[in-house]
Formats: C-alpha cells, structure tokens, sequence
C-alpha cells in the first residue's frame, strides 16, 4: 500500500472555539479599559486627587491582559509540543532510513511493508506540523484584536510612567510656574498619544525639568526603544520552543545610499520590546525575512 491515508486531526476545531470565546470576553474589557487609561490624560498630568484612581485603572487594564494572555498561552503551549513530536518523528525517519534494511526508500511506488511504516510515520509527522501551524494562526488573535492587545501593552508602560511623573510633579508644583506647568502638560499627553520617539524624548525631558528643580527626585519607571505598528506593516505570530511569544514585523529601514527601499524583519514581545531582528535586506518578498527571523528565534530559544 504505497499510499496511506491517516484520519482527519479533530484538534484545531475546539481550541479555535476556546479562542473565539477568550476574544469575545476580554478584547472589549481591554478596549473599554484601555480607553478610561486614555481619558486620564486628556488635559495632562493626572491630579494629585485622581493619583489613586490612575493607578486603580491602570491596574485593571493589567489584570484583563494578563487574564488574557494566561489563558491564551495555555493554548499556544500546544503547538510546540506538536512542533517537537513532529521533529522527533522526522528524525525517526532519517535515521530509519541509514539502516542497511531492503526497500526502505521513501520514493514513489515503494510497496514493501517497511517502506509503508516509514510513510505512515511521515505522515503523521506532516500533520503534527500542520495542526502545531494551525494553532499558531489560531492564536494570533486576528490584526484588530492583536493591535488592541499590543496598544494596551504599550498604553501600561506609558501611563506607569506618566503616573509617576505626574506624583514627582505634585512634590514640586510651588516651584513650577504656569507656563512650565501648561508644558509639563502638553508633555504628559505626549506620553501617552505620541509616537514611541515622541513618548520617549517627551519622558525625557520631563524627567529633566524635574530633576532641575529637584534632584533629590528618583524614577523608577522608563520607557524603552519600542517598534511602531500600523495596519499597512506585514506581520505575523509565532511561539518559540520555550514557550513565549513573539509577533513578527517587516520595517522598512531608511538608507542614503539607495533608492530601493531596505527591510528588516524584527520580533517584538509581549511588551512590544524588540528582542531579535535581521539584518536589513534588499529582498523585496517579506517571507524571506520572516522565514529567517523565525528560524534564528527557533534556534536561539530550543
């Protein structure tokens, strides 16, 4: 019997229902909660009398994450696994197939019942591979839902900050004139709405009107490098074999020294972090970027 048919994986369909339903009941709590964070700093700064309730909005939007994210990973654990059972049944195969056994290739028209064991077992191989890549489409959450969930991670980081600063702000207010306080506001709200740069260098130099009127002030929270997204960036989710999670986008990299435009493929995590990148490329086809990245974070995260 040179081909074999295995029966049908049933596995995707109750975990793509286990998804459809965690979507359906934390991204709208996300969005609502990450829409009262917002509204906190429309006018800048948060008030010393409304410190305590930021903090307590703050921290629902945290716990509808991370209630979220649990639960999620539980269901993206799967996938590794197959990757690896597949993995370990490929490696049967090839070392079946050094052995000096009669008829043990795999090539069209094998019919020795060695042979067809070999092909069963790639078989079942195959699909392991194919429900593990399943999952993974699965448990990207879709393009709104995952930028909802990549806003909301990098709205916490922001309002942390903003919080802080804002409290840092209070401890000096008889020292800040009006002018430097309509500043200091208008560099709140850049925190909070700005581009990841504009986030960055508006904390920046808030930090340092601060520290001028008072050194002895400490921060505790800082905002990092972060990548901006956009519905036009090519992207995509994988799990690594250790178990986190990465999304994986195309960049466009500026260069002065040619027209083409340049890309690199970089991985961000669950905080939107860069934590592995390609070199920058001239490949004008994004796959071949992202077969890369996801090959070096595969390798570097066994």
């Amino acid at each position: 019997m040179p081909y074999l048919n295995i029966p049908e994986s049933t596995l995707t369909s109750p975990l793509a229902s286990q998804v459809g339903t965690l979507q359906g009941k934390y991204i709208p709590k996300i969005q609502s909660s990450s829409d009262r964070v917002r509204d906190l700093f429309n006018k800048g700064r948060v008030r010393s009398e409304k410190i305590n309730r930021a903090k307590q909005e703050i921290s629902n939007l945290k716990s509808f994450l991370e209630s979220y994210n649990n639960r999620i990973s539980k269901i993206q654990e799967v996938s590794p696994e197959l990757l690896q059972a597949s993995n370990q049944l490929s490696s049967i195969i090839s070392t079946l197939k050094t052995l000096p056994i009669p008829g043990i290739s795999l090539t069209a028209g094998a019919t020795t019942t060695f042979s067809d064991t070999l092909n069963l077992i790639k078989e079942y191989s195959t699909q392991l591979q194919e429900d593990a890549f399943k999952i993974q489409t699965i448990t990207q959450s879709g393009v709104e839902s995952t930028n909802i969930i990549i806003q909301a991670q990098e709205l916490i980081s922001r309002a942390d900050v903003a919080v802080e600063l804002s409290e840092s702000i209070d401890l000096i207010i008889n020292l800040l004139s009006p002018e430097e306080l309509t500043t200091i506001d208008s560099l709140i709200k850049n925190i909070i709405t700005g581009t990841s740069e504009e986030s960055l260098e508006a904390s920046t130099k808030l930090k340092n009107i601060i520290e001028e009127k008072d050194s002895s002030i400490k921060f505790k929270s800082s905002l990092q490098e972060k990548v901006e997204t956009s519905d036009d960036v090519v992207r995509t989710t994988i799990q690594a074999p250790n178990g986190e999670s990465f999304t994986l986008l195309i960049k466009e990299v500026p260069s002065e020294f040619s027209l083409a435009p340049l890309r690199q493929a970089v991985a961000v995590d669950r905080n939107n972090v860069i934590r592995f990148s390609t070199e920058s490329s001239f490949a004008s086809d994004p796959s071949v970027l992202l077969q890369e990245l996801k090959f070096n974070i595969i390798n570097k995260l066994q």
